[in-house]
C-alpha cells in the first residue's frame, strides 16, 4: 500500500524531512525513502508509530488505501447533458484521488462541469463529488446545490426547491443570466458534497490504479 507520509507531513505540520527526522529520531535519509517507497525493507511498527504520533494521526492514515474516485459524467447548468453512470461496471470518463475529506467507506462519484453556465460559482472543469445512494429527492437535497437527473435522463447542477406539487421541482440557476427550470420531475437529486477548482484536479495514469475498477480513458 502507498503511504500518504509526504502528504501528511506537508498539510498537517508543514516540515521538512529534517524536521520529521528530527520529530522521531530516524534519519533524514530513511524519511526520504519512505516517503519516495525507495525502499526494500517496510518499516517496523516501531517506526510508524513515531511517525503517526510526530503527525498527530493514527498509524493507518499513513496509508493510502482508498479507492480511487470515478468521473462519470460531465454536467451543465444551462443545456442538457447525459449523465453516463456506469460505475458499477468500473467505467468512467476518469479517475482521481479520493478526497481525504470524504470517508473512505462511503460510495461516491464525480462530475466534471462543461461550460461557462456555472460561472461565477463553478467554472468549466471544476469536479463536484456526490454521493450515489441518493433514492428519489431526499430531504436534505431540498435547497441545496445539488446533481439531479430529470426524468429525460438529463443531468443538472442547480438549487433544488420544492415544486408545485409534492413530486415536482424548481431547479434554480447558479448563475443568474441562465433561465430557472419550473416543476421539474426528478428521478433522484444528490446534493454536492465537495468542489475541487479544475487546477486541483489531476487524472490518475494506468499506473496509479489497482486492478480494480479498471480504467477506461476519457
Amino acid at each position: 500500500m502507498k503511504m500518504r507520509i509526504k502528504i501528511l507531513r506537508k498539510s498537517l505540520k508543514n516540515w521538512t524531512q529534517a524536521d520529521l527526522a528530527e520529530a522521531t529520531n530516524l534519519s533524514q535519509s530513511y524519511i526520504g525513502a519512505i516517503e519516495s517507497e525507495n525502499i526494500k525493507k517496510s518499516p517496523s511498527m516501531d517506526t510508524l508509530s513515531s511517525i503517526a504520533k510526530a503527525l498527530g494521526v493514527r498509524i493507518g492514515d499513513l496509508f493510502n488505501d482508498a479507492r480511487p474516485v470515478a468521473i462519470v459524467g460531465k454536467v451543465g447548468a444551462g443545456a442538457r447533458v447525459p449523465l453516463i453512470d456506469a460505475f458499477e461496471k468500473g467505467d468512467g470518463f476518469y479517475y482521481v484521488e479520493r478526497p481525504s475529506d470524504i470517508p473512505p467507506g462511503e460510495s461516491i462519484v464525480g462530475v466534471e462541469i462543461q461550460g461557462d453556465s456555472m460561472l461565477p460559482v463553478y467554472k468549466h472543469g471544476d469536479v463536484l463529488f456526490y454521493s450515489r445512494t441518493a433514492i428519489g429527492v431526499p430531504s436534505e437535497a431540498v435547497g441545496s446545490i445539488c446533481v439531479c437527473q430529470d426524468s429525460d435522463g438529463n443531468a443538472w447542477v442547480k438549487y433544488v426547491k420544492t415544486g408545485s406539487t409534492p413530486d415536482r421541482f424548481h431547479l434554480i440557476s447558479l448563475n443568474p443570466l441562465v433561465g430557472n427550470m419550473f416543476d421539474v420531475a426528478l428521478e433522484w437529486a444528490s446534493p454536492v458534497r465537495l468542489h475541487w477548482p479544475s487546477d486541483l484536479v489531476h487524472h490518475l495514469e494506468r499506473d496509479d490504479l489497482d486492478a480494480e475498477p479498471p480504467f477506461f480513458d476519457a
